[in-house]
C-alpha cells in the first residue's frame, strides 16, 4: 500500500536511478531462493528456471508478452509439481 502511494508521486523513476531497481530486486530474490531453499534438489530448481526461460522465448513470438509470461510460469509450476511428486 505504501509503495503504491509513493509510486503515484514518483512520475519518472529514472531520474532517481530506480529504473533497474525492480530487476535487481528480482535477481536478488531469485539468488537467495535458489541457494536458501534446501528442501528441493538444485537440479530440479534449475530445470524449472530453464523451462520458464525456453517457454517464454518461444511463446513471446506468437502471443502477447503478458500472456506468454503467464503461460510459461504456469507451465514451469506444473512441471515442478510433477518433478516433486516423482521424487
Amino acid at each position: 500500500m505504501f509503495g503504491a502511494l509513493i509510486g503515484e508521486w514518483l512520475l519518472d523513476p529514472t531520474q532517481f536511478g530506480l529504473d533497474y531497481a525492480l530487476v535487481a530486486m528480482f535477481v536478488g530474490l531469485r539468488y537467495f531462493q535458489l541457494l536458501g531453499d534446501k528442501s528441493k534438489i538444485l537440479k530440479n530448481r534449475l530445470l524449472a528456471m530453464l523451462t520458464v526461460a525456453v517457454m517464454l522465448i518461444i511463446l513471446i513470438r506468437f502471443m502477447l508478452p503478458e500472456m506468454a509470461i503467464l503461460i510459461s510460469t504456469f507451465g514451469s509450476c506444473f512441471m515442478g509439481i510433477a518433478m516433486d511428486s516423482d521424487a
